[in-house]
C-alpha cells in the first residue's frame, strides 16, 4: 500500500478509485462495493499491468482466513460486471491468466488530492422489520423494533437516507417482496433480515437489495450470544453503512458507535418499548412507558431508554393535556436530564428537549437551539423535522418550515403525517388553495387514517374563512362524525363549531356553543374554546378576557395562537400581539 494513501486517487477510463475513502466511482456517481470486492480492484489496480498470482490475491484480500478460491472468483465476477469488462477474449481492465492469476491491464494514473471528483450523492435506504424464527409469541416486539433501532442509527449518517420507521409498519408480520417495497418507497437500496434463535444463540442474517440492479448486492451473518445482542446493532449498522457508502468517515464510524452497551435484558426491554412506542394508541404509550421504565431499572446508563420515558410523556401530554406542572411533565424533564447526563450526543434527547423548551417553559430561542443540535445529530431524523417544522410555521417562519417539511417529504412522500404537515404548514400560511389540494390527496389515499378528521376540521375551517360556508359545514360534520366523539362532551368541536356559525353570521347558533362550553366548563378549562368564539363573533373585549387568563395560567395551548385559523381574525389587534410577546414568539 502507498505510504500517501491519503491523497492517492487512482484513475482509469471513467473510473476513479480512493484507497482512503475505500470508494470507487464513475463521474460523480459512488459505485457500491462489498469490502473484498474493493480490496480486490485496489490490490490489481495498484500492480497494474503485473501478473497477481491467486494466492497472493487471497493473502492480500483475506491475509491468515483460510478461504475457498471460489470467493476470489466471485468477486473478478462482481468487478467484471460493474466495469462493464464482461468480454473475456477481448478484457478492457482485468485480464485472466488461465491457471495463474489476474492482470490489471487498463491504463493507471495516479493523482493526489480532489483533482474535481465529486462528493458521492446521498444513497435511500429501506430497512424492512426482520423476519423472526424460532422466537416465542411474547417475542413478536423483536422484528419491528430491531429494525426501528437500526433506522434510529442509520439515520445519524447525512449521506445515508433512511426512510423512517413509520414507513415500514404496514409490512410488519406481512408477507412481502422487498423488490415491490422498494420501488414503492423510491430508495435505491432494501434491508431484508432475519432473526433466529438457536439454543442460547441469536444469528442475523442480512441482505442487502440493490434496486437499479434488481438483484442482492451484499448479504451478512452474524452470529452472537443471548448476552451479546445488543452488540448487534452496533456490528450491523457498521456494516450496511459501509457496504452501501464505501467511504465511511471517521466521524460517521464514531456516529454508529453506541457511548454504552446496555446488559441484553435492558436491551431487549427497551426494543419492546420501541415496538409498543410506533404504534402510539393509549394502551401502546402505557405498555411502551412500562418496557422502558424496566429496562433503566435493569440498566441505569442506558441513556436510550431515559430518552424513550421522556418521549412517551410527551405523546401522553398530547392525549391527555398535561399542564406544564403535572407530575408527568416534572417526570419527562427528570428523564431528559438524565439521558442528557448519560449521553450529551443523542438527537432524541435535544429534539424532546426542544419541545418542551417552547410548549411548556416559552422559550423558543431555546427550543430552536435543541431542534437545531437534534439535526446536526441526526440529520436524517423525521420526528425532529416534523417537530422542528411544527416549531417554526407556528412563529411564523414559513419559509425554513417548508424547507424541513420538504426534508420529510423526500425522506417518505408518502407518508400521511409527513402529507398532513405540509399542508398544516400551508393553512398557518393561509396559503389555502395548495392546502386543499394536499388535503384532496390525503383523504384520497388515507380514508381509513383514524387522524384523518383533523383534516376535515382545517379543511372545513378554512373554508369558512373564504365564506364557502355550505363546503365548510359538510366538512365539519364529516369531521364530527369521524372523531367518534360526543359533540356536547367535546370542548374542541364545540369551539370549532361556535366559530363557523360566528363566521357564516349565524349568531343563534354560535350562542348555542357558548351555552355548551358554559356547561362543559365544570370539569374543562374552555378559556381557549371561548375566546374562539368571541373573537369571531367580533366580540374582541371577552376573546381578550379569555385569552388573558391562559397567559395567566402559561396554559401550553398558546403555542398554537399564532397558527391557529380561528384566531386569524385578531392578528391586527395590538393586544393580540402583546400576548404574543408574553408568550415569547415575538420580541
Amino acid at each position: 500500500m502507498p505510504n500517501n494513501e491519503e491523497s492517492q486517487i487512482y484513475k482509469f477510463a471513467e473510473f476513479s478509485l480512493l484507497p482512503k475513502e475505500r470508494q470507487l466511482s464513475r463521474g460523480d456517481k459512488s459505485i457500491p462495493l462489498t469490502p473484498k470486492a474493493f480490496e480486490t480492484l485496489l490490490a490489481l489496480v495498484e500492480r497494474e499491468n503485473q501478473l497477481v498470482t491467486k494466492d497472493d490475491l487471497m493473502e492480500i484480500v483475506w491475509g491468515d482466513v483460510i478461504v475457498e478460491e471460489i470467493g476470489l472468483t466471485r468477486n473478478i465476477s462482481v468487478l467484471r460486471k460493474i466495469l462493464d469488462d464482461n468480454d473475456r477474449k477481448n478484457p478492457k481492465y482485468i485480464e485472466t491468466i488461465s491457471g495463474y492469476g489476474y492482470r490489471f491491464i487498463a491504463k493507471v494514473e495516479k493523482v493526489t488530492g480532489n483533482n474535481g471528483l465529486a462528493n458521492p450523492k446521498n444513497v435511500s435506504l429501506v430497512i424492512l422489520p426482520f423476519q423472526v424464527i424460532g422466537l416465542d409469541e411474547q417475542d413478536k416486539y423483536l422484528g419491528l423494533g430491531f429494525a426501528d433501532s437500526l433506522i434510529t442509527r442509520l439515520s445519524s449518517i447525512k449521506r445515508l437516507v433512511v426512510r423512517p420507521t413509520g414507513s415500514i409498519l404496514k409490512y410488519h408480520n406481512q408477507e412481502r417482496n422487498p423488490l415491490d417495497i422498494g420501488a414503492e418507497l423510491e430508495v435505491q437500496y432494501v434491508l431484508d433480515g432475519v432473526i433466529m434463535k438457536l439454543g442460547e444463540t441469536i444469528r442475523v442474517t442480512v441482505q442487502g437489495i440493490n434496486m437499479l440492479e434488481q438483484g442482492s448486492t451484499f448479504g451478512e451473518k452474524f452470529e452472537v450470544t443471548i448476552a451479546d445482542f445488543p452488540k448487534l446493532q452496533e456490528m450491523i449498522s457498521e456494516q450496511i453503512a459501509q457496504q452501501i457508502l464505501m467511504n465511511l468517515t471517521p466521524e460517521e464510524r464514531k456516529m454508529l458507535t453506541p457511548k454504552h452497551l446496555p446488559n441484553a435484558q435492558a436491551y431487549q426491554e427497551y426494543l419492546k418499548g420501541r415496538y409498543y412506542f410506533n404504534r402510539k394508541t393509549p394502551q401502546n404509550l402505557w405498555e411502551a412507558f412500562e418496557h422502558f421504565i424496566t429496562a433503566t431499572h435493569l440498566d441505569s446508563n442506558f441513556a436510550l431508554a431515559y430518552c424513550g420515558l421522556a418521549d412517551v410523556y410527551a405523546n401522553l401530554h398530547l392525549r391527555m393535556s398535561l399542564e406544564s406542572t403535572s407530575n408527568q411533565i416534572v417526570k419527562a424533564r427528570n428523564a431528559l436530564t438524565k439521558a442528557l447526563e448519560l449521553d450529551p450526543n443523542i438527537a432524541e434527547v435535544h429534539a424532546t428537549l426542544g419541545y418542551f423548551a417552547y410548549f411548556y417553559e416559552w422559550n423558543w430561542e431555546k427550543a430552536d437551539k435543541e431542534f437545531i443540535r437534534a439535526l446536526e445529530i441526526s440529520p436524517n431524523n423525521v420526528d425532529t423535522l416534523q417537530l422542528y417544522a411544527n416549531f417554526l410555521s407556528r412563529v411564523g417562519r414559513f419559509t425554513e418550515a417548508n424547507e424541513q417539511v420538504q426534508r420529510t417529504l423526500e425522506l417518505d412522500s408518502s407518508s400521511f403525517q409527513n402529507l398532513f404537515l405540509k399542508a398544516q404548514v400551508c393553512y398557518r400560511q393561509a396559503n389555502f388553495e395548495l392546502a386543499w389540494q394536499i388535503t384532496e390527496r390525503i383523504i384520497a389515499e388515507f380514508p381509513d387514517e383514524p387522524k384523518i378528521y383533523h383534516v376535515y376540521l382545517l379543511l372545513g375551517t378554512s373554508y369558512s374563512i373564504r365564506k364557502m360556508n355550505v363546503e365548510a359545514f359538510e366538512a365539519l360534520q364529516k369531521a364530527e362524525r369521524l372523531s367518534l366523539r360526543s359533540f356536547d362532551g367535546a370542548k374542541e368541536l364545540v369551539g370549532t363549531f361556535g366559530a363557523f356559525f360566528a363566521r357564516s353570521e349565524n349568531i343563534e347558533e354560535a350562542q348555542k356553543c357558548l351555552e355548551r362550553l358554559k356547561n362543559l366548563s365544570g370539569e374543562n378549562d374552555v378559556n381557549y374554546e371561548f375566546a374562539a368564539v368571541y373573537a369571531n363573533l367580533g366580540e374582541f373585549d371577552k376573546a381578550f378576557e379569555h385569552l388573558n387568563i391562559l397567559v395567566e395560567k402559561r396554559d401550553w395551548r398558546l403555542v398554537h395562537i399564532k397558527a391557529e385559523l380561528d384566531f386569524f381574525v385578531l392578528h391586527d389587534d395590538d393586544r393580540f400581539r402583546k400576548i404574543l410577546r408574553r408568550i415569547g414568539i415575538e420580541k
